[in-house]
């Protein structure tokens, strides 16, 4: 079982800046095959410690 949030959570490190709306919208998709709303997104930045403000 993969962990999606972790290889997230690795690629957001990796790029070394706060990854942009559509970007980490791809880039999920890219890895679970699944689209995320607009809500998904932000829940995933959440998740992965950027807040709104950052």
């Amino acid at each position: 079982q993969i962990d999606w949030y972790q290889e997230i959570r690795k690629w957001a490190t990796e790029l070394g800046r706060r990854p942009h709306f559509q970007e980490i919208k791809q880039k999920w998709q890219e890895l679970t095959g699944q689209e995320l709303n607009e809500k998904g997104v932000k829940l995933l930045l959440e998740n992965l410690g950027y807040s709104n403000n950052s």
